[in-house]
């Protein structure tokens, strides 16, 4: 029943400019905010925040918290590493080539 009356309530404390300060602390102890928050709100504020930090936000910048504007081409990077893998591959069978030359030479010159 208390709750009832509660519920009721809030639509009134939304018509007042003005909140008694004792009221305005329970309300933000309920709401497990400091009083400012509530004391200084700005709505119009709140909406450009919202508006400017969400993920799919169309800001642009650096800081933006999305990954949208990409100063590099995904895909290009990713030939790239095929590429350096293709390279190093190639590199790494030459030494092995290289290697196994040279043990059937010691091998050749052991046996004479």
């Amino acid at each position: 029943m208390d709750d009832d009356r509660n519920q009721k309530r809030v639509p009134l404390l939304d018509q007042n400019e003005n909140i008694d300060s004792g009221l305005l602390q329970q309300i933000a102890d309920a709401l497990k905010v400091h009083s400012d928050a509530i004391h200084d709100f700005d709505e119009e504020a709140a909406m450009i925040n919202i508006q400017h930090n969400y993920d799919g936000s169309n800001n642009q910048g650096p800081n933006n918290g999305s990954n949208n504007n990409c100063i590099f081409n995904p895909l290009e990077k990713w030939l790239e590493a095929l590429e350096e893998n293709k390279r190093l591959y190639e590199a790494l069978l030459k030494s092995e080539r290289d290697k196994n030359m040279l043990l059937e030479r010691l091998l050749a010159e052991k046996s004479k």
